[in-house]
């Protein structure tokens, strides 16, 4: 076996390395396409570089009323 095949086999085949997706990222980040700490009330990377972090979307489905709703589209 050659030395970079032998490489090849140590890490499983795979070339990249697997990262955490941020998925609540503070708006400031998600418009700079920036990884998020998640930091609260404001991240670490808008604090460190001195940008005003906006906040946080709440996309919480569990909190609407659909029953109300539903009978109006018919």
């Amino acid at each position: 076996m050659t030395q970079s095949n032998e490489s090849k086999t140590e890490n499983g085949g795979q070339g990249k390395r697997m990262h955490k997706k941020s998925r609540g990222g503070c708006i400031t980040c998600k418009i700079r396409r920036k990884k998020c700490d998640e930091m609260r009330p404001s991240c670490q990377r808008c604090t460190g570089t001195g940008r005003k972090c906006d906040g946080y979307l709440s996309m919480k489905i569990d909190n609407l009323d659909f029953s109300s709703t539903g009978s109006n589209l018919l």
